[in-house]
């Protein structure tokens, strides 16, 4: 469905799995002579507001003018200003090739796959996953590099792709994914990613993609700060997750947020135990002067605590929303929908049985083996869904396939069968992962899996033995 262009979901989602190739438009500077064709030095600065107090010799010379207390009010809230270097600005280019082929001056991705165990729920998982592969597949000629890590309660190690090989294993990575963990660190995945992308110049000018069934609430301005104007955030988004609101925990992000009015609201409170302090000390009069000012002071916060909390319930898990330059969020996947098979696509499956049969009579390998095993694992996955009249002629075909999986086995099994089989290391770990589903418990692909291993436990021990007499013999 998503790899179908006249399907409604894949244009839903083509606005965040399309990278546009076409450069913007330059005006071609004139060949005469120009005075000032080189820019002023301070065009290749941007302003922005130091991060530590240790940035304050690099502040602008008109900080300097400032009012000592608005200087030390500034500096304590980090709101002097600095010159930062600007960004490059990269431009794509078009290239013939259909392959992946990256260099520097096309499009850097960093993938953000959310593997919370709510991604369990409507197939979302799959979803997800399938999300990633057809985003990488459709842009192969626009794609530079491509970093990837997952995200729950953790986040995992970083995978990278910087060429077909490796672009290959990074969609091995993801379509072999089925760990889910708790929780969902969005904000600290955004915040690694921005981390990661300044880091390697290689990723300048790269755009994160995040794809999520979650909502989380994040610090906005933190992100904000963290992305600067040179990267940007697409995000997909499956099903309708919400946060749910209360008001204690809007009381507290409202205190500790990171907005003006979330500082002046925290100087407020400060300001209150100072003074409930003084009071313990204070004459009868100072004590009653201090408790009018601390009764003003608390009419004073509640009022600015209310308005923080209606600014911040209108987008209060929905943080990303803002945050995404392209934001797209579709409905879960209708099991009745999708599965229900009909009778074209009944025929199809039907001719792929077909043909994997004709593949496996003219001689075993471990490709076809593989794809018995996934077709199998397939049309298992659809006898559970479906409930139309199609059902017969599933476990028809499900039949045959395991007629084919129990010829394996005895095929295997047959004395000098491991001087005739082509099945590799690599087939015995595929075929492996594919028994890790339900749908291979009770028949012979284990069967065939372990005649495997057994091979190559004996062809290791063989090895072994040649080579300590090969050593013996040279001692």
């Amino acid at each position: 469905m998503l790899e179908d262009e006249s399907s409604a979901l894949f244009r839903r989602l083509e606005p965040a799995l399309t990278i546009s190739a076409t450069p913007p438009k330059q005006e071609k500077p004139a060949r005469g002579w120009q005075p000032n064709r080189h820019l002023p030095v301070e065009h290749e600065y941007d302003i922005d507001f130091i991060r530590s107090v240790s940035e304050v010799n690099r502040i602008l010379p008109t900080q300097h003018v400032l009012p000592e207390e608005v200087f030390l009010r500034r500096l304590s809230r980090r709101e002097l200003l600095r010159r930062v270097p600007r960004n490059p600005v990269i431009l794509p280019f078009g290239n013939s090739s259909s392959e992946y082929s990256p260099n520097f001056f096309k499009q850097k991705v960093y993938v953000l796959l959310d593997t919370s165990a709510s991604m369990l729920s409507h197939h979302r998982f799959q979803m997800a996953k399938a999300t990633a592969y057809v985003f990488l597949k459709r842009n192969l000629r626009e794609l530079g590099h491509v970093y990837f890590r997952t995200f729950d309660r953790e986040i995992s190690d970083l995978h990278t792709a910087t060429d077909r090989a490796s672009l290959r294993t990074l969609i091995r990575h993801i379509m072999r994914l089925r760990e889910l963990g708790n929780g969902t660190v969005m904000e600290k995945a955004i915040l690694m990613a921005c981390e990661d992308i300044r880091k390697d110049s290689e990723l300048s000018g790269a755009e994160i993609l995040m794809i999520t069934d979650g909502a989380a609430h994040l610090d906005k301005p933190t992100i904000q700060e963290a992305l600067g104007s040179s990267i940007t955030i697409n995000t997909i988004k499956i099903g309708d997750a919400k946060v749910a609101l209360d008001s204690k925990i809007l009381a507290d992000e409202a205190a500790r947020g990171n907005s003006p009015e979330s500082h002046a609201l925290a100087k407020i409170h400060d300001r209150i135990r100072k003074l409930e302090f003084e009071s313990a000390n204070a004459s009868t009069s100072g004590a009653n002067r201090i408790r009018s000012e601390v009764a003003s002071l608390r009419r004073q916060s509640e009022k600015m605590e209310r308005h923080i909390m209606e600014h911040m319930r209108a987008e209060y898990g929905r943080e990303i929303e803002g945050l995404s330059k392209v934001f797209v969020n579709v409905d879960d996947i209708a099991a009745d929908e999708i599965f229900q098979l009909t009778e074209e696509q009944i025929r199809e499956l039907k001719k792929l049985v077909v043909a994997v049969s004709a593949a496996f009579r003219s001689g075993l390998d471990g490709e076809t083996l593989k794809e018995v095993a996934l077709l199998y694992e397939h049309i298992s996955m659809l006898l559970e869904e479906e409930t139309g009249e199609g059902k017969d002629r599933l476990r028809e075909m499900k039949g045959e396939l395991d007629d084919m999986l129990n010829d394996a086995a005895e095929s295997l099994s047959a004395p000098g069968a491991s001087g005739r089989s082509g099945i590799s290391r690599d087939d015995m770990r595929d075929l492996g992962f594919m028994m890790q589903h339900r749908s291979f418990s009770d028949i012979s692909l284990a069967k065939v899996l372990r005649l495997l291993i057994d091979r190559a436990v004996r062809a290791a021990r063989f090895s072994r033995i040649k080579i300590v007499r090969r050593r013996r013999s040279r001692g």
